[in-house]
């Protein structure tokens, strides 16, 4: 369903506003040429009223599986506007969001097959993380795409000994439990997923600053898509996307799937996550 949304902006010089019209025609030409191109069914929604809203709830109404949006705006909505709009829905709806983040100046050409052949999955230990790993399974295995988990711990911090070599042989034994313990989480999902037949590895990276080590990995080893999950759970906390997931969304290069913590999500759920196996 492409959905666009009509806004009466009486600030806005006449000359300046995008007719309504012209909207509804801009849909039906872009169904028509993706009908050109794919056999996928196509329908046009156009709502009416303050943009951020009107999407927001006609995603809950209509409650679909994934809503796709990009994070710099073309043609009717401006690109600061449009980066409200998006940054509204990541953190109110309800089910996962897909961000693609488009050149500048390039002309997206429907016939371009984007190819998803690696999956960054951002962990941290926490089920509320592991909410995406229901959606990286479904792209994986659509696409037959590899998965790499990551797991982003930070350096110890010096343990207080009057003696400074005390001091660091605490400090390194510290951060040898704290990678440890960081590997033998991501070997139980990484075994959990290697039984539902996909190709994964995982990895630790120590980094003071969890969001970064996630985007340097990101540009280090070529990802196609980073799914990461928000923290809020309901009512004001959704509100919260979560400082990591945040810098993540604004700062990769690569598309970012959001998904939203196991008690707002919706679609259908494949299991216990790996913190609740464990726990069990």
């Amino acid at each position: 369903e492409l959905v666009s949304v009509f806004e009466e902006e009486p600030d806005i010089p006449f000359e300046h506003r995008v007719p309504l019209e012209q909207i509804r025609w801009y849909l039906e030409g872009l169904t028509n040429r993706i009908g050109e191109v794919s056999d996928v069914p196509v329908a046009s929604t156009v709502l009416n009223g303050p943009v951020a809203q009107r999407l927001e709830e006609h995603a809950e109404r209509a409650a679909p599986d994934l809503v796709v949006m990009s994070t710099h705006g073309r043609g009717p909505l401006s690109r600061a506007r449009l980066g409200s709009v998006t940054d509204r829905l990541v953190r109110r709806v309800s089910m996962p969001v897909l961000l693609l983040h488009p050149e500048q100046d390039a002309e997206p050409q429907l016939t371009d097959r984007q190819q998803v052949r690696k999956i960054l999955v951002a962990l941290d230990g926490s089920d509320v993380a592991e909410a995406s790993l229901d959606w990286v399974k479904r792209i994986a295995r659509a696409a037959a795409a590899s998965c790499s988990l990551l797991r982003v711990i930070p350096p110890s911090p010096a343990l207080a000994s009057p003696y400074l070599p005390d001091t660091v042989e605490e400090t390194d034994e510290a951060l040898k439990d704290g990678r440890e313990a960081a590997e033998t989480y991501l070997a139980a999902v990484e075994t959990q997923l290697q039984g539902d037949g996909l190709n994964v590895q995982s990895e630790v990276v120590v980094h003071s600053r969890p969001a970064l080590g996630i985007l340097s990995y990101a540009r280090e080893q070529p990802v196609d898509l980073i799914a990461i999950a928000t923290r809020g759970r309901g009512g004001v906390s959704r509100l919260v996307l979560g400082s990591v997931a945040d810098k993540v969304v604004r700062a990769a290069a690569a598309p970012v799937l959001v998904t939203p913590p196991p008690s707002t999500k919706s679609g259908v759920a494949v299991g216990a996550s790996a913190a609740e196996q464990r726990s069990a």
